[in-house]
């Protein structure tokens, strides 16, 4: 048992690797915009603080605990704090999810358990972000791993430790419901009766039963409403609908094939021994579809389902072939797991270290706002509203941001000024005097259409392209120098070189040559459609026509 600890600090250190990234998320600046709001409130029952359309309503503050912590953490220890404590997240999940390896002594058996859990560290290295969730991964590691124990052997401690992780779980993230539904499946399919029933004939018995009847009754409203919540936000053009990573997996290919493959590894596993079988894979069954069906889910679907896909581990026959081949696999796992790091590790859109990267935070636009006291109404796009949170504090207040909040109708406004349909009129209904967005798309690559009418209308005037393009109405204030339409599509330019080098969006080096085409720099714009059509020829047909092609 002592050298089992030694593969948990392996996995635990993987996950260090795996989770160590410089932040990108759009997300982080909100959530400490939000942490610091609270503290200068002294209270989280506070009026919208961002929003324009809002302010002053209502707030959900589902997430409070975390959001403070993550104020004083960067206030305490900077960024660098931040991403280190993110990190430590990732490796107390390997640690968590690594306890069954002391199970076993065969060594072979014990390299494919930490190849398992590696896999799930470094496919879901992308998720452990400066966001609720990445707290909520351990959390869910040891509540499932205490439902696993408790199938073995139902003990009334264990229900009790899985109810105290829950009470963590509830004010971080609105995924404790799922959490919840999955235990709740689990016992169904295998309830153990005798434990339930042997409870009603002590006192103490009977009281922890009336405990966790009442828990489950004052839970089941909050799943009603996460149910109601997300059915309303998915459908009819609701405003979970906008949000890519409520998408099924299936329209993401880089996350479907790799977690189509971890759900097949897990299903083989859990087959194991006989007993519990039908429990196990019915299980991992059900947590695979949770990814399917929402993208962001697969993280906590692979966390949910991996104590009891290592149970099947469990069984006879895996100790024989472990004990046939335990060199080979053990020296099989070690490669493996280095592969895996290094994949991680090596990944491009969320570079390993420490810090923010600073491309996609649009710092001097936003102080250029301010300074010059530009008029509002302030339009801004999507990923920009979560840093304008915490840089404006609400003044001016922010038009949207990631929570895409104020209504339906609004929210597909939002996207329609975004994809430049209709967007004068839409602007001027929302009264916008000011437009400050970034340029690209963050996952493709492609210019923001909006940039395309606006750097091309009469009615605005660009007077700002450091790091995101601001534009006014004319006339322009006092004191502020309108810029030439060239400034704007170098900026675009830029940004589209920076994407295409880091690799994962595809239109970005196209964007970039159309760009500098717009500029009026030819040979720039020639080299980077070299470039970009010898990466992605499949895509040379819709930009084609710019240079002359067919």
């Amino acid at each position: 048992m002592r050298r089992a600890v030694y593969w948990q600090a392996a996995a635990a250190i993987c996950g260090l690797l795996a989770g160590l990234h410089r932040i990108v998320s759009v997300d982080y600046w909100s959530h400490l915009a939000f942490g610091r709001a609270f503290l200068a409130a002294r209270t989280v029952h506070i009026g919208e603080p961002f929003l324009w359309r809002l302010q002053g309503g209502e707030v959900a503050t589902t997430e409070w605990p975390f959001q403070i912590l993550l104020y004083l953490l960067q206030r305490s220890l900077s960024h660098t704090g931040v991403c280190v404590a993110v990190a430590l997240c990732g490796a107390a999940t390997g640690w968590l999810l690594s306890r069954p390896l002391g199970r076993w002594s065969e060594v072979g058996r014990r390299g494919l358990g930490l190849v398992y859990v590696v896999a799930l560290l470094a496919l879901a290295h992308d998720r452990f972000v400066p966001r609720p969730e990445a707290v909520v991964y351990p959390i869910a590691a040891a509540l499932f791993l205490l439902l696993a124990a408790w199938h073995r052997r139902p003990a009334r401690r264990s229900v009790v430790a899985m109810g105290l992780l829950f009470l963590l779980w509830v004010p971080l993230h609105v995924t404790w419901t799922i959490g919840l539904c999955l235990v709740a499946l689990s016992v169904a399919v295998e309830p153990h009766v005798a434990f339930w029933r042997g409870q009603l004939s002590t006192g103490r018995g009977r009281l922890f039963l009336t405990v966790v009847a009442a828990t489950l009754a004052a839970a089941v409203p909050g799943v009603w409403r996460f149910v109601a919540d997300v059915a309303t936000g998915l459908a009819g053009g609701g405003r979970m609908g906008h949000i890519s990573e409520m998408l099924p997996v299936w329209n993401f290919p880089e996350v479907a094939y790799p977690y189509a493959a971890f759900v097949a590894a897990s299903l083989v596993l859990a087959w194991g021994g006989r007993p519990g079988r039908g429990r196990r894979l019915l299980f991992v069954a059900a947590c695979s579809l949770l990814g399917v069906v929402v993208v962001r889910n697969v993280p906590l679907a692979m966390v949910a389902m991996a104590p009891f896909a290592l149970e099947g581990l469990d069984a006879a026959s895996w100790s024989a072939v472990a004990g046939r081949y335990g060199g080979g696999m053990a020296a099989a796992a070690a490669v493996v797991v280095a592969l895996l790091v290094g994949w991680a590790v090596g990944d491009r859109e969320l570079p390993w270290g420490v810090g923010v990267v600073g491309q996609g935070v649009p710092r001097k636009a936003a102080r250029f706002v301010v300074e010059h006291h530009l008029e509002p109404v302030v339009y801004n796009d999507f990923d920009t509203g979560g840093y304008l949170n915490w840089a404006w504090g609400g003044d001016p207040p922010t038009f949207q941001d990631g929570r895409a909040l104020g209504g339906a109708a609004f929210v597909q406004d939002c996207d329609r000024i975004l994809r430049g349909v209709d967007t004068e009129r839409a602007l001027a209904r929302y009264g916008v005097r000011t437009v400050l967005t970034s340029t690209l798309f963050r996952s493709s690559g492609r210019l923001l259409p909006l940039v395309g009418v606006l750097l091309t209308s009469p009615a605005w005037r660009l007077v700002a392209a450091d790091d995101a393009l601001v534009f006014v109405r004319p006339p322009v204030p006092p004191g502020v120098r309108p810029l030439p339409p060239a400034a704007g599509w170098r900026r675009v330019a830029l940004d589209g070189e920076a994407k295409a080098v880091r690799g994962h969006a595809p239109h970005a080096a196209y964007t970039a040559a159309a760009a500098w085409a717009m500029a009026g720099e030819v040979q720039r714009a020639e080299a980077w459609m070299a470039r970009a059509r010898a990466v992605h020829p499949e895509l040379y047909g819709a930009y084609a026509p710019l240079f002359g092609g067919g």
